[in-house]
């Protein structure tokens, strides 16, 4: 800072406020890619589960009509009905799986990213009283 009476304090302060914005525009498009990666990458985990679930509601109730109907040509009424629940109770838990393993694999859905936010709002702040300070 110069000694020049016409220079006030208030341009380290517009300059400060300018490089501020700058700071906060760039974060904001920080977090906002962040985030659509991190959305992306959870969609997959909940169409898994989504699926599952449908799958579950099959086994729960065995009502696909055609296979009970295709095994009851080779096994009795109970057994093919069994058979029927319990490979779509299967397919339903693997689904389960797959998409919790998806969905473990999500980083957090701010991350580093707020707090690299968090952390340059306070350097700004502290820059600011520190410019305020000088005058």
């Amino acid at each position: 800072m110069t000694n020049d009476p016409a220079e006030t304090p208030r341009e380290p302060l517009r300059a400060l406020d300018q490089d501020l914005r700058a700071l906060v525009a760039q974060e904001v498009r920080k977090v906002r890619n962040d985030l659509g990666g991190t959305l992306r990458e959870a969609g997959t985990g909940g169409a898994l589960i989504a699926a599952a679930g449908v799958l579950g509601a099959l086994a729960a109730g065995s009502s696909a009509a055609l296979a009970l109907r295709a095994l009851d040509r080779v096994l009795p009424p109970v057994a093919s009905a069994a058979v029927l629940t319990a490979l779509l109770g299967s397919a339903a838990a693997g689904l389960a799986a797959a998409g919790a393993r998806e969905l473990r694999s999500v980083p957090p859905l701010l991350g580093a990213a707020a707090d690299q936010v968090r952390h340059d709002a306070r350097v700004a702040t502290d820059a600011a009283r520190g410019a305020v300070g000088e005058s």
